[in-house]
């Protein structure tokens, strides 16, 4: 893909031509922008298989991603995330997944997705994603250290400013709306198009 559209709450622009089958959806953004939330919801609804690179990552060490981190630092999680990604791509060839909110940041990560695929940036504002993740701080292992909705939108608008050269590089930006439903039907009436499922 060598354009890129910016979808709005009630805009689809139909800038790709079909995808061929063989190739894969990646979401990509910060926690709590809805990447796993959405993706299911999406695949059933177009009848595609769906991921979460978290959970596959999980099944295959053995330890949830907070112990991971706990036990052997970002640095090693990193590491085995991006083994973990690389072991995929050469597995699978169709479908959505959902990739951990750090994944298109380090190592070739997102270039190995958009080589392989369509990458979508679920952009959220940090006053939606801390309202979201405020109740999560325990199972996120970034997160621990921030109490309130204040501290945690502070720290996640810093965490997007960083990351965001990344996620920007996204074949599709997708501004997600507040509402779930709204949110899902128009990400999988633009995957319908791009994918010509």
């Amino acid at each position: 893909m060598n354009r890129k559209t910016r979808l709005f709450l009630r805009l689809l622009i139909p800038i790709f031509a079909p995808m061929d089958v063989k190739q894969l959806l990646f979401l990509i953004g910060p926690m709590g922008s809805g990447k796993s939330f959405l993706g299911k919801q999406v695949a059933r609804e177009i009848g595609l298989p769906f991921w979460d690179l978290d959970r596959l990552i999980e099944a295959e060490q053995g330890q949830t991603i907070k112990s991971i981190f706990t036990e052997q630092g970002e640095d090693a999680f990193r590491a085995i995330e991006r083994d973990h990604l690389q072991t995929f791509l050469k597995r699978e060839h169709r479908g959505i997944l959902a990739t951990g909110g750090g994944t298109p940041c380090f190592f070739d990560n997102l270039a190995r997705m958009k080589d392989r695929g369509v990458s979508i940036y679920l952009q959220t504002s940090p006053q939606t994603l801390a309202q979201r993740l405020l109740a999560e701080r325990d199972h996120r292992p970034l997160l621990k250290n921030y109490p309130s909705e204040d501290t945690l939108t502070s720290f996640l608008a810093e965490m997007i400013q960083k990351r965001e050269a990344w996620y920007l590089q996204a074949d599709v930006i997708f501004e997600v709306p507040e509402s779930p439903t709204e949110a899902a039907q128009h990400l999988a009436g633009f995957m319908l198009q791009i994918t010509g499922h």
